[in-house]
């Protein structure tokens, strides 16, 4: 609902009881437009004495992803794939000791990429309007019938360096996020993950084209509580779902084609 005030009352308020909620307008000269308010219905102000949420519309770009897969293949259930210029995702996969995993139809294996961005440049007591991710397909697409799940991660895991196919013996890994830490369900599983998918409106991700990069939007939402709490921005988590299936992206090690995260927000003003 969208009222003219004359007289706005402001509240000291954490951005995280704000974004939302309804808006009000000050249509009085000079007045500040689309001030967030909180649950009292008071326009929220940060400690500057500026209105949360109230500037104009910025796209801001985030390239500073950390990134890497996990696996639960022969040998791989320990290793760690950092450092590699892919991600890979895998559903019923055929996982090799000391080789990347194929897509094999009946085979058990399967890999999960996690990906999560440093976001802290966005000022707090900004409104995030929307979020896109951007990753880029190399020559192995997604196949008919499959497609991409994104869950937001809810534990805390390192990126970890390992640079061979192989994998490094290091976190975060199948069955730890850190070292001397276990997931709480092995493969970035339930109490791991959120319980729903953080795509917008129910998008499906299916990249289906080699050499293609596709634009995947994220509910705003979500992406509001890492901006509001940076400690629970653990970042997301990749599964392939449907037919066997495998798919690689380049990742944030890789020379050019990177993931990239654009959030578009309302600060302050």
């Amino acid at each position: 609902m969208r009222v003219g005030l004359v007289v706005v009352s402001v509240s000291l308020v954490g951005c995280g009881q704000l974004f939302g909620l309804d808006h009000v307008d000050d249509k009085t000269p000079g007045g500040k437009q689309d001030a967030a308010i909180d649950s009292k219905g008071d326009a929220a102000m940060n400690g500057d004495g500026q209105l949360c949420g109230a500037g104009a519309e910025t796209p801001m770009t985030f390239s500073n992803a950390a990134d890497t897969f996990v696996s639960n293949g022969n040998g791989h259930l320990g290793h760690n794939y950092g450092g590699l210029p892919f991600l890979f995702a895998c559903y019923d996969c055929d996982c090799g000791a000391d080789s990347e995993c194929e897509s094999v139809e009946g085979s058990s294996d399967d890999v999960l990429t996690l990906i999560r961005f440093d976001i802290s440049a966005i000022i707090p007591c900004s409104e995030v309007v929307s979020a896109t991710l951007s990753l880029t397909t190399d020559d192995d697409n997604i196949g008919d019938g499959s497609s991409l799940q994104i869950f937001a991660v809810l534990e805390a895991w390192d990126e970890g360096t390992g640079t061979e196919l192989e994998g490094a013996n290091e976190e975060a890994n199948w069955t730890k996020p850190k070292a001397g830490v276990a997931w709480a369900s092995a493969g970035v599983g339930a109490g791991s993950r959120s319980s729903t998918e953080i795509t917008l409106g129910g998008f499906q991700f299916a990249p289906r084209v080699p050499n293609m990069e596709y634009g995947v939007p994220l509910d705003p939402a979500i992406v509001q509580t890492w901006v509001d709490d940076p400690a629970a921005n653990r970042g997301m988590v990749f599964e392939v779902t449907g037919d066997h299936s495998d798919v690689h992206f380049y990742s944030s090690e890789a020379p050019s084609f990177q993931p990239r995260l654009t959030v578009v927000v309302k600060p302050p003003a």
